[in-house]
């Protein structure tokens, strides 16, 4: 997934960048790259918790029995408003209507989720609490930056 993250990643960026200097075809790969992106992270903030990443696993019951319902949620809020920030930026970018409000509630999200994650990393520091608070202040601060700027 890393991979795939990271590939989406650069792609996104390369795209804003072509459209920031009108580059004819720039959108398109704007809307491919940040679509894929916000979907990724919202099955993976759904599935993620829960061990789940085989489709043929997703509807069995046996996948979540050893995550605590904290880590669920928290991978809850976090997918999902991680998506909903990078869907911000895309509706930024592209100068479509409502833009600001759902890149306000993707900001406001995901800095719920990382103030919820920092203070369950502190009492104990799990590798995947890690991962979300590097996720969510990424993502956190590009939408910041995309909502001053644009």
């Amino acid at each position: 997934m890393k991979k795939v993250e990271l590939i989406l990643a650069i792609v996104a960026i390369v795209s804003v960048v072509l459209k920031v200097y009108s580059v004819e075809w720039a959108f398109m790969l704007a809307l491919f790259s940040l679509t894929t992106l916000a979907m990724l992270y919202f099955y993976s903030g759904v599935y993620y918790p829960a061990g789940v990443w085989k489709l043929k696993s997703v509807f069995s019951s046996n996948g979540s029995e050893n995550v605590d319902k904290f880590q669920k949620l928290v991978s809850l809020i976090a997918g999902i408003s991680i998506a909903l920030t990078i869907l911000g930026v895309l509706f930024k970018i592209m100068n479509w209507p409502q833009a600001t409000v759902q890149l306000q509630m993707g900001i406001i999200g995901t800095a719920l989720s990382t103030l919820l994650v920092l203070f369950k990393y502190a009492k104990s520091k799990p590798e995947y609490f890690l991962s979300v608070i590097k996720r969510t202040a990424i993502y956190g601060s590009l939408g910041i930056l995309v909502l001053l700027v644009l």
